[in-house]
């Protein structure tokens, strides 16, 4: 990722349901604890939408079934 982001700025954003509608967001992925380790081996670690700086995201809410509000990361 280094070599990559030597060549290109890159923006993370953590990605899933949250239960804030607060995006969390990063320059570079060595500010990201973790980043690259799965902590579980499931699919439920944490996942990034890697895009351009100043592309515009989104958080959307998502209402659940059994009541209340999760939020999605989207373009």
């Amino acid at each position: 990722m280094s070599a990559i982001e030597s060549q290109k700025s890159l923006e993370y954003t953590l990605t899933g349901f949250p239960d804030e509608p607060v995006l969390k967001q990063a320059d570079s992925f060595a500010k990201i604890d973790g980043f690259g380790v799965s902590k579980t081996g499931k699919m439920g670690d944490n996942s990034f939408l890697l895009s351009d700086p100043g592309l515009e995201i989104q958080i959307g809410p998502v209402p659940q079934n059994k009541g209340g509000i999760k939020y999605f990361v989207c373009v």
